[in-house]
């Protein structure tokens, strides 16, 4: 075949003499342009423009059987399997927006990203794996030095020091209902200032278990006051079940905290671990007798650590907790959704 173009002649198979023969003056031009443009060899030119063949019924009806298949898992997997080393789980309010992902996938340590997307300051607090972040071991938290975790006694944006010695404030949040009374809990509260993008870390969780169930919810100031408050003493004992250790909670308990209260808002879900009496005043309220009989779920299962180290990386506390971290993961990533 003669090129008009100064190509030598070449043969080509059948198929491809044929398509050269009936290509029009256009199709030629362009095939020789891109032939001289890139060096290509102009017989896979051809070919690439020679109509393929339909597939034979057989291979046609394995094609269309894949097809049907992938489609099926991925409605069962919806966004595809996900390395969990890049996961990213996301919650939002109307001005907030949590997500996490991995700080150290081998030691079960999480980040939790929290963010103010509004236009004004607002507070917070954070839902996951059935309750509260804050609420499992927060005696334990408030008399080791170590977490940095103290009572907030105003709501302010919180400070920012680095990932690894961020820590949270407690605070009380509180349910009303229909009679006008309040059921509270203690956990931590978070305020963001407009734009502020904040980071803590959490630990106990595994690759099996991840962070999940998550929900974000703004909640609003109620007051600044005393609380006496008796805190079940499971709080401390399943901390040391699952860390092995023998930290205690603050005493004297019963104990008065200044501290702020907030109220949640309806769609929020009323969830506490543990059997804790918080009363407004500097009374101390009455403590039943007798153990409360339901068994919680972070004893059934082992809650995960918030992790709050102190701020000076150099501190023997700070040490200590990481150590502790490590140690708390390695030994009990199965028993924790997390």
């Amino acid at each position: 075949m003669t090129s008009s173009f100064g190509f030598k002649d070449f043969e080509g198979t059948p198929e491809e003499s044929a398509f050269w023969n009936v290509a029009s003056e256009d199709q030629r031009v362009a095939i020789k342009k891109k032939h001289v443009d890139t060096g290509q060899c102009l017989l896979c030119m051809i070919d690439e423009l020679i109509p393929q063949k339909a597939p034979e019924p057989k291979k046609a009806r394995e094609l269309e059987s894949k097809a049907i298949r992938k489609q099926t898992i991925s409605k069962k997997i919806a966004g595809g399997i996900i390395n969990r080393s890049h996961e990213q789980v996301e919650a939002l309010s109307q001005n907030l927006k949590v997500s996490w992902a991995w700080h150290n996938e081998e030691q079960g340590i999480v980040a939790w990203t929290l963010q103010n997307s509004g236009s004004q300051e607002v507070t917070g607090i954070l839902f996951r794996n059935s309750y509260y972040f804050g609420n499992a071991y927060w005696p334990v938290y408030v008399n080791n030095l170590g977490f940095a975790v103290a009572f907030a006694t105003k709501l302010e944006p919180l400070a920012e020091k680095s990932i690894q010695s961020n820590s949270l404030p407690l605070g009380i949040v509180s349910w009303k209902q229909p009679d006008g009374s309040y059921k509270s809990i203690i956990s931590f509260i978070f305020t963001l200032a407009v734009g502020q993008t904040w980071q803590v870390l959490e630990g106990g969780y595994s690759r099996v278990m991840p962070p999940k169930n998550i929900g974000v919810y703004e909640v609003n100031l109620i007051s600044e006051s005393d609380f006496s408050i008796v805190y079940d003493q499971r709080h401390v004992d399943a901390w040391d079940e699952h860390t092995d250790t023998y930290d205690q909670g603050y005493a004297l308990n019963p104990n008065t905290f200044r501290t702020v209260q907030v109220v949640a808002p309806p769609e929020a879900p009323f969830a506490h671990l543990f059997e804790d009496i918080i009363q407004q005043g500097t009374s101390f309220p009455a403590v039943p007798k007798g153990d409360v009989e339901a068994e919680s779920a972070a004893e059934e299962e082992g809650a995960p650590i918030e992790l709050e180290p102190a701020a000076s990386p150099a501190s023997g506390n700070e040490s200590r907790l990481w150590a502790l971290l490590a140690k708390h993961s390695g030994s009990l990533g199965k028993d924790r959704e997390s």
